[in-house]
């Protein structure tokens, strides 16, 4: 939206799921996937594994989706000079880049791609310490490759790369980054650039996206928010729909505690149908403007979701599930600003302990404000485009 404001002509292509969206602010939209492949996605409990999450996200999204982003792309250099800004995992964009030579921008949301020998990312199922020497981190990558993320990847993409006369690559983590510029969308202060991460990297700050100028809160939600002490929030993810139990023990957890909740959910089958007069359910209500007015957040640890509750300056109990929750977490709580509480162990009386700390230790408040403080006047998509303006020439020739 920010480049259209600065007068180019930008196409947002994605699934069908999203298209009321990307229509509704003003930009061509082209489709890349059905409403029902999003569903099937979603309704894949593995998409919420934290081993097996990689693979049904590479068999499920990217996979079939390589072929489709390429050919797209290829469609559109015929109309003029074109900048293709994409996600890392869209390789169907790394593939135009280098077959046809169209630029490319990479975006990343979380830094749990960039690698790091100096401060490394947490991954789950991988207990690398800060100690270690980096010999032994090296090895350990190596290991996580070989078993996971390269053996996953690596031979369907190939199998792509030769039917286009591409020779075949030895890592797909080396390559899946453009050459030219990549913009890790969070600030330095959430995950400093290392020195070992790539040249070419340039860091915007936190998107902050959520559709306030559009959507206001319901009102009865802006009653109950006004009827008593500030609620706990709890989400479990927009697109997760097998948190039946996750929101059955929040409830139970805010019983036990005696404070008032708001449970967040698209998926109303989820909620517990006999929810206390002190516990409301809501589908939909954008966070920049929800979660300032309540005590604590209670998430799933992702990206946007934790950009949010830092914008909101409250304090957060983390419960990360799959892909990059565990190293955002980790931030979090390294920020003093959270406390992690594993999925498995998420258990009203272990959740009321939790939030009566986060709620009366005055330190997780000062941290969240802190935080909070740090991100008043910045906006990461004003800068995420002007970095993306800075590469436009290249693509004009």
């Amino acid at each position: 939206m920010v480049l259209r404001r600065r007068g180019h002509e930008v196409m947002l292509a994605t699934n069908a799921h999203f298209r009321s969206l990307v229509e509704g602010a003003g930009m061509a939209f082209a489709e890349l996937g059905t409403e029902q492949q999003f569903d099937q996605l979603t309704a894949d409990a593995d998409l919420w594994h934290p081993i097996k999450g990689l693979r049904t996200v590479f068999e499920g999204a990217l996979l079939p989706m390589i072929r489709p982003v390429y050919d797209l792309i290829a469609r559109q250099r015929d109309l003029g000079p074109l900048l293709v800004v994409s996600h890392g995992i869209a390789f169907g964009a790394r593939l135009a880049e280098e077959k046809l030579q169209i630029p490319n921008v990479t975006v990343h949301l979380a830094p749990l791609v960039f690698r790091s020998l100096h401060c490394h990312p947490v991954y789950q199922g991988m207990p690398m310490a800060s100690w270690m020497p980096h010999w032994l981190k090296r090895a350990m990558f190596r290991l996580s490759d070989m078993l996971v993320i390269e053996r996953v990847m690596r031979p369907p993409v190939n199998a792509i790369r030769r039917e286009m006369n591409l020779q075949p690559l030895k890592s797909v983590q080396e390559w899946w980054n453009s050459p030219g510029r990549i913009i890790g969308m969070f600030p330095d202060w959430f995950a400093p650039i290392q020195p070992d991460w790539p040249a070419q990297l340039r860091l915007s700050g936190f998107p902050l996206f959520d559709q306030a100028d559009k959507v206001q809160l319901p009102a009865d939600i802006e009653q109950f928010l006004g009827q008593g002490e500030p609620p706990v929030v709890f989400t479990a993810g927009s697109a997760m729909r097998h948190a039946a139990d996750f929101f059955r023990q929040s409830t139970l957890a805010c019983r036990r505690l005696g404070c008032r909740g708001l449970l967040v959910s698209r998926y109303p089958e989820q909620i517990p149908a006999d929810l206390p007069p002190d516990v409301r359910h809501v589908s939909y209500v954008p966070f920049s403007v929800l979660i300032r007015r309540c005590s604590a957040f209670v998430h799933h640890g992702g990206i946007g979701t934790s950009a949010q509750g830092l914008s909101a300056g409250v304090p957060a109990m983390v419960v990360p599930l799959s892909h990059d929750q565990f190293d955002n977490a980790a931030r979090l709580v390294r920020l003093g600003t959270a406390l992690v509480l594993p999925r498995g162990r998420y258990r009203a009386p272990k959740v009321a302990a939790m939030l009566h700390q986060l709620l009366t230790d005055p330190r997780y408040t000062q941290a969240a404000r802190d935080a909070a403080g740090r991100m008043k006047g910045a906006d990461g998509l004003q800068t995420a485009a002007t970095l993306v303006e800075q590469i436009i020439p290249v693509a004009g020739g």
